[in-house]
């Protein structure tokens, strides 16, 4: 009676060799590849400034700009409401925030520029930004 083969050696050769290729691509690097720096983003916001019955305030571009000229680059921009209880009265704010995103080196030029890490708003909450009188969708 016969032993049945289960590999035969040149099976076993090739998949080593296929192995060793393998593992030699994955750890190779170009010797002038710098590993990517990741840049840690936190949110900030700033009330839009607007009132109930009236609108008013602030539009998400003005507060970004206002982030530029105080030296953060915006990342990106969303609006969003405060997540606050509120009196529903005439003049009164409406809670809309702007939302941005901003390196995390960036914080403190963003703080005395007057701006706070959204994540002191617990139950704010990003929302479609609602269009304004002059048809601008980014208010």
């Amino acid at each position: 009676m016969s032993t049945p083969r289960v590999a035969s050696l040149g099976y076993v050769t090739v998949a080593a060799g296929l192995a060793a290729v393998l593992v030699a691509c994955a750890t190779a690097a170009p010797p002038s590849a710098t590993p990517p720096t990741a840049v840690t983003t936190l949110d900030v916001y700033r009330t839009l400034g607007s009132k109930q019955c009236e609108g008013g305030g602030q539009s998400l571009d003005q507060l970004a700009a206002e982030l530029t000229r105080a030296g953060v680059p915006v990342r990106a921009a969303s609006c969003g409401r405060d997540g606050r209880m509120r009196v529903a009265m005439c003049g009164a704010s409406d809670g809309r925030i702007g939302i941005y995103t901003i390196a995390a080196a960036d914080l403190q030029r963003a703080t005395r520029a007057g701006f706070d890490l959204l994540e002191h708003l617990s139950d704010a909450r990003r929302e479609a930004c609602a269009p304004a009188a002059d048809g601008d969708a980014r208010r």
